[in-house]
């Protein structure tokens, strides 16, 4: 039987910058800026357990692909995760509406160039927080 909790699989390294369409929302915290203008910015520390449904089992560790490793040691897919956990994380804090930061995910996973991009955008979409 697989575990409830989340796996905390990536920290992050250094400092990530976003430029979104997320206009009029101010916020700072240890880890996270979130601007007037749009740019978000995450910090060195910050965690996330990748794209989800993750789960930890007695055979290991299973669930949703994060992609191929790319050279600064992060899946594909991170700056897309990073941005969707930490804004979630905070969304009530912020008052970011669950579906704009679903589109700033799908926005950000699309310039990955993942191939599964539209299908993880999609789910997101479908089946992401909807609170």
């Amino acid at each position: 039987m697989a575990s409830k909790n989340p796996v905390k699989k990536f920290e992050l390294a250094s400092k990530l910058s976003y430029n979104t369409d997320l206009r009029g929302y101010e916020y700072e915290d240890q880890y996270c800026s979130i601007y007037a203008s749009g740019l978000v910015t995450l910090r060195k520390g910050i965690c996330s357990d990748g794209c989800s449904p993750t789960y930890n089992t007695p055979l290991g560790v299973i669930g949703v692909w994060n992609g191929p490793i790319q050279s600064d040691g992060l899946p594909i897919t991170a700056r897309a995760f990073f941005l969707h956990d930490a804004l979630l994380e905070r969304r009530r804090k912020i008052g970011i509406p669950v579906d704009d930061i679903h589109k700033a995910f799908e926005a950000e996973i699309m310039l990955s160039g993942f191939i599964l991009a539209p299908l993880y955008a999609y789910a997101v979409n479908q089946y992401g927080p909807r609170d």
